[in-house]
Protein backbone atom coordinates (compact mmCIF):
# COMPACT_ATOMS: atom_id res chain seq x y z
CA UNK A 1 0.00 0.00 0.00
CA UNK A 2 1.31 3.41 -0.95
CA UNK A 3 1.25 6.05 1.79
CA UNK A 4 1.03 8.82 -0.81
CA UNK A 5 -2.05 9.81 -2.79
CA UNK A 6 -1.82 10.26 -6.57
CA UNK A 7 -1.83 14.04 -6.01
CA UNK A 8 1.08 13.64 -3.55
CA UNK A 9 3.01 11.59 -6.12
CA UNK A 10 2.45 14.15 -8.88
CA UNK A 11 3.46 16.96 -6.52
CA UNK A 12 6.70 15.15 -5.66
CA UNK A 13 7.36 14.46 -9.34
CA UNK A 14 6.98 18.19 -10.01
CA UNK A 15 9.28 19.08 -7.11
CA UNK A 16 11.98 16.60 -8.12
CA UNK A 17 11.86 16.97 -11.92
CA UNK A 18 14.95 19.14 -12.18
CA UNK A 19 16.88 16.98 -9.71
CA UNK A 20 15.96 13.84 -11.68
CA UNK A 21 17.06 15.49 -14.93
CA UNK A 22 20.42 16.65 -13.61
CA UNK A 23 21.46 13.88 -11.20
CA UNK A 24 24.80 12.33 -11.96
CA UNK A 25 24.79 8.99 -13.77
CA UNK A 26 28.17 7.25 -14.10
CA UNK A 27 27.15 5.78 -17.47
CA UNK A 28 26.59 9.21 -19.03
CA UNK A 29 30.17 10.50 -18.90
CA UNK A 30 31.55 8.89 -22.04
CA UNK A 31 32.30 10.20 -25.48
CA UNK A 32 28.91 9.22 -26.92
CA UNK A 33 25.42 10.55 -26.48
CA UNK A 34 24.57 11.87 -23.04
CA UNK A 35 22.07 9.66 -21.26
CA UNK A 36 19.27 10.96 -19.09
CA UNK A 37 20.01 10.02 -15.48
CA UNK A 38 18.66 6.77 -14.08
CA UNK A 39 16.43 8.63 -11.62
CA UNK A 40 14.66 10.28 -14.56
CA UNK A 41 13.81 6.90 -16.07
CA UNK A 42 12.84 5.36 -12.72
CA UNK A 43 10.08 7.93 -12.30
CA UNK A 44 7.13 9.13 -14.38
CA UNK A 45 9.01 12.23 -15.52
CA UNK A 46 8.62 11.81 -19.28
CA UNK A 47 4.86 11.45 -18.87
CA UNK A 48 4.84 14.45 -16.53
CA UNK A 49 6.72 16.59 -19.04
CA UNK A 50 4.38 15.57 -21.86
CA UNK A 51 1.29 16.49 -19.83
CA UNK A 52 2.87 19.76 -18.64
CA UNK A 53 3.55 20.67 -22.27
CA UNK A 54 -0.08 19.94 -23.15
CA UNK A 55 -1.27 22.14 -20.29
CA UNK A 56 1.04 24.98 -21.33
CA UNK A 57 -0.12 24.80 -24.96
CA UNK A 58 -3.84 24.61 -24.12
CA UNK A 59 -5.25 28.12 -23.64
CA UNK A 60 -7.78 26.81 -21.11
CA UNK A 61 -5.07 25.21 -18.94
CA UNK A 62 -2.21 27.69 -19.37
CA UNK A 63 -3.08 29.59 -16.19
CA UNK A 64 -3.12 26.45 -13.96
CA UNK A 65 0.12 25.29 -15.67
CA UNK A 66 1.77 28.60 -14.76
CA UNK A 67 0.61 28.45 -11.14
CA UNK A 68 1.50 24.77 -10.64
CA UNK A 69 4.95 25.46 -12.14
CA UNK A 70 5.63 28.45 -9.90
CA UNK A 71 4.23 26.64 -6.86
CA UNK A 72 6.08 23.34 -7.19
CA UNK A 73 8.94 23.81 -9.67
CA UNK A 74 10.19 27.37 -9.72
CA UNK A 75 10.14 28.34 -6.05
CA UNK A 76 13.32 29.08 -4.13
CA UNK A 77 15.11 27.32 -1.29
CA UNK A 78 16.24 29.73 1.40
CA UNK A 79 17.96 29.52 4.77
CA UNK A 80 16.60 31.80 7.45
CA UNK A 81 15.71 32.07 11.12
CA UNK A 82 12.04 31.99 12.10
CA UNK A 83 10.24 32.34 15.41
CA UNK A 84 9.42 29.12 17.20
CA UNK A 85 6.93 28.03 19.80
CA UNK A 86 8.11 25.84 22.66
CA UNK A 87 6.66 22.34 22.77
CA UNK A 88 7.43 19.20 24.76
CA UNK A 89 9.28 17.87 21.71
CA UNK A 90 11.38 21.01 21.39
CA UNK A 91 11.03 24.22 19.40
CA UNK A 92 8.45 24.13 16.60
CA UNK A 93 9.11 26.61 13.78
CA UNK A 94 6.38 29.12 12.93
CA UNK A 95 6.53 29.26 9.15
CA UNK A 96 5.80 32.34 7.07
CA UNK A 97 3.03 32.25 4.47
CA UNK A 98 3.84 30.54 1.18
CA UNK A 99 6.60 28.35 2.56
CA UNK A 100 7.26 24.72 3.33
CA UNK A 101 9.73 23.42 5.86
CA UNK A 102 12.60 21.40 4.41
CA UNK A 103 15.11 21.21 7.28
CA UNK A 104 15.13 22.35 10.90
CA UNK A 105 18.46 23.52 12.22
CA UNK A 106 19.59 24.69 15.62
CA UNK A 107 17.59 26.85 18.01
CA UNK A 108 18.72 30.44 18.49
CA UNK A 109 17.06 32.33 21.35
CA UNK A 110 13.33 32.33 20.64
CA UNK A 111 13.84 31.25 17.01
CA UNK A 112 15.14 28.34 15.02
CA UNK A 113 17.27 28.14 11.89
CA UNK A 114 15.43 26.52 8.99
CA UNK A 115 15.68 25.79 5.32
CA UNK A 116 12.45 26.61 3.51
CA UNK A 117 10.98 26.19 0.06
CA UNK A 118 9.16 29.46 -0.74
CA UNK A 119 7.01 30.57 -3.66
CA UNK A 120 5.83 34.01 -4.82
CA UNK A 121 2.78 35.72 -3.33
CA UNK A 122 1.11 35.93 -6.74
CA UNK A 123 0.75 32.14 -6.97
CA UNK A 124 -2.94 31.20 -6.78
CA UNK A 125 -3.10 28.04 -4.65
CA UNK A 126 -6.49 27.15 -6.17
CA UNK A 127 -5.07 27.25 -9.70
CA UNK A 128 -2.03 25.22 -8.59
CA UNK A 129 -4.31 22.61 -7.01
CA UNK A 130 -6.39 22.50 -10.20
CA UNK A 131 -3.19 21.99 -12.19
CA UNK A 132 -2.14 19.06 -10.02
CA UNK A 133 -5.62 17.54 -10.35
CA UNK A 134 -5.41 17.94 -14.13
CA UNK A 135 -2.05 16.16 -14.18
CA UNK A 136 -3.42 13.30 -12.05
CA UNK A 137 -6.37 12.96 -14.42
CA UNK A 138 -4.32 13.03 -17.63
CA UNK A 139 -1.05 11.26 -16.79
CA UNK A 140 -1.27 7.73 -18.20
CA UNK A 141 -4.91 8.54 -19.12
CA UNK A 142 -5.81 8.68 -15.44
CA UNK A 143 -4.29 5.28 -14.51
CA UNK A 144 -2.73 6.38 -11.22
CA UNK A 145 -1.29 2.91 -10.57
CA UNK A 146 1.33 3.71 -13.21
CA UNK A 147 2.64 6.83 -11.41
CA UNK A 148 6.20 6.21 -10.26
CA UNK A 149 8.45 8.23 -7.97
CA UNK A 150 12.08 7.02 -7.78
CA UNK A 151 12.80 5.24 -4.50
CA UNK A 152 15.35 7.77 -3.18
CA UNK A 153 12.76 10.54 -3.58
CA UNK A 154 10.01 8.37 -2.11
CA UNK A 155 12.06 7.58 1.02
CA UNK A 156 12.99 11.24 1.40
CA UNK A 157 9.34 12.32 1.02
CA UNK A 158 8.26 9.77 3.64
CA UNK A 159 11.03 10.94 5.98
CA UNK A 160 12.65 7.51 6.06
CA UNK A 161 16.22 6.43 5.40
CA UNK A 162 16.81 4.33 2.30
CA UNK A 163 16.53 0.56 2.97
CA UNK A 164 20.31 0.04 2.81
CA UNK A 165 20.77 2.74 5.48
CA UNK A 166 18.08 1.56 7.91
CA UNK A 167 20.27 -0.70 10.03
CA UNK A 168 22.42 2.37 10.81
CA UNK A 169 19.37 4.52 11.52
CA UNK A 170 18.53 5.25 15.14
CA UNK A 171 15.39 7.38 15.54
CA UNK A 172 15.56 10.47 17.75
CA UNK A 173 13.96 10.05 21.16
Amino acid sequence: MNALTPADLVTELLRTLEEAQTSWDPRSGGGGPILMPTLYHDGSYRELQDRLSEMRDDRGWRRPWWHVSYRYRWGRVIRTTVKARKTARGPEPILPARSELLVVGSATGDGVEVRLYVWPEYVDDGAATAGVARLVATMYDGDTTRLRLPEPFLWRRLGLPAPDERERYVPAR
